[in-house]
């Protein structure tokens, strides 16, 4: 089963959402008081990968909305947020797959992610990260396209990773 489209999503959402909310944390002044932060926006965005559960290559286009909600213990002088640190981020949004070599079904349909990133502390990480996501799609071809990911990770005071799971099924 191939899920590099789930990778190439997870590494666009996690760069795009991460860069808003440290952006929106060191807007904030410093300060020993929690912070909240929540960002709803619009993206879009196109590249050629293989799709969920195909083997060829697609150009997919992908446009949702985002949210991004940020909760801190508050920020140090320079803006960085002050474990625990919290993360939740959500996007629903539309995918268009047309093959790149003009052969094969063309498929749309929505997809869904779900994710939360939670930091006891920095130095030394101590923390999880949780990301679901389903791709649900139609081939031109009257095909259904059914995609789920699952994972899980978890790393404890001593710096071990207590729980490394992901499952996929198409």
């Amino acid at each position: 089963m191939n899920i590099t489209l789930h990778r190439r999503l997870v590494l666009w959402v996690l760069g795009t959402a991460m860069a808003a909310a440290l952006v929106l944390v060191a807007a904030a002044s410093a300060s020993a008081e929690p912070i909240t932060v929540t960002t709803v926006q619009k993206a879009s965005g196109t590249f050629t990968e293989t799709f969920v559960c195909q083997d060829e290559l697609y150009d997919i286009t992908v446009d949702d909305i985002e949210t991004n909600h940020v909760t801190a213990a508050g920020t140090d002088e320079d803006g960085n947020p002050i474990p625990p640190f919290t993360r939740h981020y959500s996007a629903n949004g539309q995918v268009l797959a047309v093959p790149t070599d003009g052969t094969g079904p063309t498929y749309t349909g929505h997809y869904r992610e779900r994710e939360q990133f939670i930091a006891q502390q920095f130095d030394d990480f101590i923390g999880t990260f949780s990301y679901s996501a389903v791709v649900t799609a139609r081939g031109s071809d009257g095909s259904m396209l059914n995609f789920h990911v699952l994972e899980r990770y978890s790393v404890n005071a001593n710096g071990e990773v207590t729980v490394e799971f992901v499952k996929a099924t198409c």
